[in-house]
């Protein structure tokens, strides 16, 4: 097989080895082999640390490259197009190219390297640089709200998040996966925040600085945040001016699809939901005392006070009694709560003690004979016929003939009854 050349002089070109076709990027630095890339795709050594295992990859650490091995693509997937711009491995190396010759923060890709099966690429395998310290926008928003629930950090995080989405947008790249928890952040030196974006197997790539109001809309309709955060958010994304009207829509109607699909989660991976909650009962089981709800959701319950009861905090000169304490030296400027006089202002009037009526043991409950048994019925249609007649007797006077005639009617019914009952 010919090696893939990729437009441009500069640009890598595919080379063969064994069962492996592997395009090496030139900007990675300490480039490893041909020879050693199919190693690592194909010869996981016993140092190799799992990151992360699911369905469809598997994320490992091994001599500070990181390895994500992709599952073979399904025949259906494969029907639809599913691999017509590349294998999942080979996308995520062209979109992780692009995005840093933009200047986009994204871990550096070293190789790809797609084992192949008759000819045709079957599992996958995406080598990038390791980053240290990688946190995400989804553990760090937590994080503010359960440690630091501070508007200032709160407001410069997504600052940053923002600006680098609208970055990664002019560039001409869709990410389509763009959840809190593809959004890698890594705190700097400094103290600001560089962003990294993970998971650029879904990425679509446009020509710079042609990307649509609604496209635009549409990749940040699964970002997460709470109440008008949200609203801010899109503002600084469009640098404090009000967002176009095509933008809105485009994400309200995708995160509405994205709501639907979310929920219909437990009926397209039933296995898959159940292996999760039997995981999260085990672990509850396992710590009684952990919240129920995901950390940052409500504020964590504050340590208790060992002050002793009849202690006041003490305030010292020139400083301002924090909010919400009121110490017994400073006097109250509000009414005590509760003064309103009741509404029955008559005394209760005094109960005299009486003797308790003695009690009764209950007797045991009877049980009827057969006779008293057969006698039910007997007594029930009698109660009928007691109830009915009158009734019918009247209504004589308003139908005439046909009123006395069903009286004799339910009269002769009740008397053979009761004689065939007497039988």
């Amino acid at each position: 097989m010919t090696g893939m050349q990729k437009s441009g002089g500069a640009a890598p070109s595919w080379e063969i080895f064994e069962d492996f076709r592997i395009l090496r990027s030139r900007d990675a630095g300490n480039a490893p082999s041909a020879e050693r890339v199919a190693e690592l795709a194909a010869h996981p050594s016993p140092r190799r640390k799992i990151l992360q295992r699911s369905k469809r990859e598997t994320v490992s650490l091994e001599d500070g490259v990181v390895v994500k091995a992709f599952r073979k693509t399904g025949r259906i997937k494969k029907i639809f197009g599913a691999e017509a711009a590349g294998t999942k491995a080979f996308r995520a190396f062209r979109a992780a190219c692009r995005l840093r010759k933009h200047g986009v923060g994204t871990p550096p890709p070293v190789a790809v390297a797609e084992k192949l099966e008759n000819g045709v690429p079957a599992e996958n395998f995406l080598i990038t640089e390791y980053v240290e310290n990688l946190s995400n926008f989804r553990d760090e928003l937590n994080r503010i709200y359960a440690e630091n629930p501070d508007c200032e950090a709160l407001m410069t995080l997504m600052r940053t998040v923002a600006d680098a989405c609208r970055v990664m947008h002019d560039a001409g790249v869709i990410h389509r996966d763009l959840g809190n928890q593809n959004i890698g952040l890594k705190k700097t030196p400094e103290g600001t925040w560089e962003v990294f974006f993970l998971d650029l197997d879904r990425v679509r790539i446009f020509p710079a600085g042609t990307l649509t109001d609604a496209q635009r809309g549409s990749d940040l309709a699964r970002i997460d945040l709470p109440s008008d955060f949200i609203r801010v958010f899109r503002e600084m994304y469009f640098h404090c001016y009000t967002p176009p009207r095509a933008f809105l829509e485009a994400e309200e109607r995708e995160r509405a699809a994205f709501e639907r699909h979310t929920r219909l989660r437990p009926l397209r991976h039933p296995i898959r939901e159940w292996k999760v909650r039997r995981r999260q009962e085990a672990e509850l089981r396992a710590n009684p005392n952990a919240p129920r709800i995901p950390v940052g959701t409500r504020r964590p319950t504050p340590p208790p006070d060992t002050s002793p009861p009849n202690s006041s905090p003490r305030i010292s000169a020139g400083t301002q009694p924090p909010p919400h304490s009121f110490p017994d030296t400073l006097p109250r400027t509000h009414p005590p709560r509760n003064t309103h006089p009741p509404r029955n202002t008559h005394p209760p009037p005094e109960r005299t003690s009486t003797p308790a009526p003695p009690t009764r043991t209950a007797a045991p409950p009877r049980r009827r004979t057969r006779a008293q048994k057969s006698e039910a019925p007997l007594r029930m249609l009698r109660l009928s016929l007691e109830t009915w007649s009158p009734l019918l007797a009247q209504s004589e006077t308003l139908v005439g003939n046909y009123g006395s005639l069903l009286v004799g009617l339910v009269d002769e019914l009740g008397n053979r009854l009761l004689l065939a009952y007497d039988q």
